[in-house]
């Protein structure tokens, strides 16, 4: 329950930080339909398992952008097909093999999404009609230069790509924002991302730049979702399962995104964007980065409980019904039972036993309540001590046969099958006068091949 809440509150903080980042991007006159826009983008994003995040994009046509964000966020569990133009006749298909790891969608490939381009899309359903693909088409041809709008320019190190749209800029500034650690490294160390916007009217310039914003907030929103996808994923692990690699991958992924965003955050420099809106969208980004930080905390805190959990050749978790309940440690030759509740150790013999020649004391913390100890301690032959025996035992077939150098044992009240419990011995059973225990080993006593002896106490 702890680990439920604690993942509720961390999702709940996403959520709050997704809804910031909305409330921030509001810009004249685009500001509405992005807030819009974004807050559907959440509420599909948190009802991921209904059909309207994929339908969305059935509505009417979708822009290029749509469908750049629809495959970077189903590329890993659609097939999608993408129909573009490459010339005003000319046309070819985009599909998984060609979006990789990271989808960089830049002008310059040979097979590029056009951000202002119109798409239809329809759904692939499967047999029994669930959603296994998505097939866009584009509409027409678009242009990706017109002699209207004011160039802009991307430096990147001693290559200078111009692009007569903001669309197009846009687009390749996004798919900057997108790189990887390695990747934005090289990128910065060949000269950075310099955004130079030509002679053109103050609107033209105001109208780039809020497309930037619009960008940047959009992947940062991205990223929050893709931190949601780890936390569900983390949510997703049994602890008993001891699959220690889906949370070291879920903890290389954290990293990551912390990493990508200390590269965004970069992007978000005053000269370009004005000092309170790089300020804002910093803000926000570091509002994520603290999410990822906790969700890394919480990732090391369920790693370090699901190692305890881990059986070894000196540890066991052997508690009815939660495993976690009873622990049995073997350490100095001192076999110790701790924890609360009744033991189950399945149908075989109880895996201390491949260490009995190491027992030599049994000791059972208060608390420990097993009602059934068939041939618990059979075979160890070196075993000289046991302490603690538990109040709630009704069965104990076999469990000092061999035990050699076990001299004396007090038993408790409510033993009614004992076969064996210490063939070839000649063990001493201390029990109380008149009990059920008394009862089962006085009758088991008169067998013939019987040494053990009972004490009465009263």
């Amino acid at each position: 329950m702890e680990n439920i809440h604690k993942l509720i509150v961390l999702a709940a903080g996403l959520i709050l930080t997704c809804i910031v980042i909305l409330a921030g991007i509001t810009l004249t006159g685009t500001g509405e339909q992005i807030t819009k826009s974004m807050s559907n983008a959440i509420t599909t994003r948190n009802s991921s398992i209904e059909e309207s995040q994929y339908t969305q994009y059935c509505n009417g046509y979708s822009t290029g952008s749509d469908v750049i964000s629809a495959v970077r966020k189903y590329k890993d569990d659609l097939t999608i097909n993408v129909q573009i133009y490459t010339s005003t006749s000319g046309t070819t298909i985009m599909n998984n093999s060609d979006f990789g790891t990271t989808f960089q969608n830049l002008p310059t490939n040979s097979k590029y999404i056009n951000p202002a381009a119109s798409f239809s899309c329809e759904l692939v359903r499967s047999a029994n009609g669930v959603i296994v693909g998505m097939n866009f088409k584009q509409a027409k041809y678009v242009s990706l230069a017109t002699s209207t709008s004011p160039i802009s320019t991307l430096s990147m190190g001693s290559d200078t790509v111009s692009y007569s749209s903001e669309s197009d800029m846009l687009a390749a500034y996004s798919d900057a924002a997108m790189m990887t650690e390695e990747e934005a490294t090289a990128f910065s160390s060949s000269g950075g991302l310099d955004i130079i916007y030509s002679d053109g009217d103050e609107n033209s310039q105001n109208t780039a730049k809020s497309s930037v914003i619009e960008n940047i907030a959009n992947t940062i929103y991205d990223y929050s979702s893709q931190l949601d996808d780890i936390v569900r994923l983390i949510d997703s692990i049994d602890l008993d399962s001891g699959d220690i690699k889906s949370l070291q991958s879920a903890t290389k992924g954290l990293e990551t995104l912390y990493s990508n965003l200390d590269f965004t955050k970069g992007q978000c420099d005053e000269e370009t964007l004005g000092k309170a809106k790089s300020k804002e969208l910093t803000n926000n980004i570091e509002n994520v980065q603290e999410k990822i930080t906790e969700a890394e905390g919480y990732v090391k805190e369920l790693e370090k409980k699901m190692k305890e959990k881990l059986d070894s050749e000196t540890k066991w978790y052997v508690g009815y019904p939660v495993k976690e309940d009873v622990k049995v440690m073997l350490e100095d030759g001192i076999l110790t039972f701790s924890g609360s509740g009744d033991i189950n150790t399945g149908h075989d013999l109880p895996k201390w036993l491949n260490q009995a020649e190491k027992i030599k004391e049994v000791v059972f913390k208060e608390g420990v309540t097993p009602t059934i100890v068939d041939f618990w301690f059979s075979g160890c032959n070196k075993l000289k001590k046991v302490s603690g025996f538990p109040e709630t035992v009704v069965s104990a077939n076999g469990t000092f046969q061999g035990c050699d150098n076990l001299t004396k044992v007090n038993l408790n009240d409510q033993i009614a099958s004992a076969n064996g419990i210490a063939e070839g011995t000649s063990i001493i059973f201390n029990v109380k006068d008149g009990s059920i225990t008394q009862e089962t080993l006085k009758e088991l006593s008169k067998l013939p091949d019987s040494k053990f002896t009972v004490e009465v106490r009263k």
